[in-house]
């Protein structure tokens, strides 16, 4: 991988840098000698896209913007947005991936159509305390990282989208190539330093695995989060002095209760414990998908030791892996009580900290 661009405005804009494109008003690109910086504004209410022209088009690629937030121009409409959009460079201008912060939440979307239309597969997190975008002077640095390329017998995240380094949403939707862009919807944002690689810094996750479907085509699969999913510990294993096989788990439709294999908790806390956490979501695959509750189990990938196991919400889909150890890659099984679907595993996982 190369960095390809690494602009910090130390003296100017360069020139062609960007290019802007306006569904209404116009955008403009101020240089702040004082800040050294770009200031990106645009009060209509529409979209805007400062696309960074000057870099060339990727199959696979990273971007970071280090976005600072100047003033909400939406007044009491309460419209303003702003972040990143990762241009796909075709004649649709618009075309490619829109990561931004609107109101109180951060929003990852796929826009493919006509001009400023055609958004779709868009997914939400809540801002959390750290995150922020919609006050004088909040500072983010945002980060895309994209692969287009394809992978025989997985269906790969294609997106994944982090705040000040944190990984917050993904997702699988695909374009042949994107390139870097600046965003706002009535608002006033300040640009210091935009950086682009040719290749992602590290490799995208793991949605699911095509081999495994069943033969009515569809099945039940991980996806690879970046927030708690709010499942309580309750349903992980507790207690560490007791037996294992004497922990229930959660009853479903389906049959027996499953319990583990009679080791004392703690001996395995010892090795396996730590300060990580493992978030996903289980969802029977389809237009569009089904979150469903299933049996998840995680395995130490060296070993085989089941770690833990868990039922995802039955609302949601979501689970959550809290306290494992960080030293250690996993596998995630997935099974199906229905049988109407083979378990589905996804491997090489980390664990991420908790903070």
């Amino acid at each position: 991988m190369a960095l390809v661009l690494d602009e910090t405005f130390s003296m100017a804009i360069p020139a062609n840098f960007a290019t802007p494109w306006a569904q209404a008003g116009t955008l403009t690109a101020t240089y702040n000698p004082t800040a050294q910086a770009v200031d990106l504004s645009n009060s209509a209410a529409g979209q805007s896209i400062w696309d960074i022209t000057s870099t060339p088009l990727t199959v696979a690629g990273e971007m970071e913007l280090d976005l600072e937030w100047l003033a909400d121009l939406s007044g009491p409409n309460n419209y303003r947005h702003a972040g990143l959009w990762a241009v796909a460079g075709q004649a649709v201008g618009s075309n490619g991936f829109r990561f931004g912060h609107y109101q109180s939440d951060w929003r990852l979307s796929r826009w493919d159509g006509t001009w400023w239309a055609g958004s779709g597969g868009e997914t939400i997190v809540q801002q959390g305390a750290a995150d922020t975008f919609n006050v004088l002077g909040d500072r983010r640095i945002l980060n895309l990282r994209w692969d287009m390329r394809a992978s025989a017998g997985v269906s790969r995240l294609s997106v994944e989208a982090r705040i000040d380094g944190v990984l917050r949403l993904v997702t699988a939707s695909t374009f042949p190539s994107l390139r870097p862009g600046v965003f706002i919807y009535q608002s006033t944002v300040r640009l210091h330093s935009i950086k682009v690689w040719d290749a992602p810094l590290a490799p995208l996750g793991v949605l699911g695995f095509q081999g495994l479907q069943p033969t009515q085509g569809r099945g039940v699969y991980t996806v690879p989060e970046a927030t708690p999913s709010g499942i309580t510990s309750s349903r992980m294993t507790g207690g560490v002095g007791r037996l294992d096989s004497s922990v229930p788990q959660a009853r479903i439709k389906g049959g027996a209760v499953g319990y583990y294999r009679g080791q004392k908790l703690w001996r395995r806390n010892m090795y396996l414990g730590g300060n990580g956490r493992i978030v996903g979501s289980v969802a029977i695959k389809g237009s569009p998908n089904t979150p469903v509750q299933r049996r998840v189990r995680l395995f130490n990938e060296k070993t085989g030791m089941l770690v833990r196991e868990v039922f995802s919400d039955p609302v949601t889909g979501a689970y959550e892996f809290l306290y494992v150890s960080m030293d250690h890659k996993y596998t995630v099984v997935t099974f199906d009580y229905d049988n109407n679907y083979r378990a589905v595993v996804a491997d090489n996982i980390s664990a991420e900290f908790v903070p």
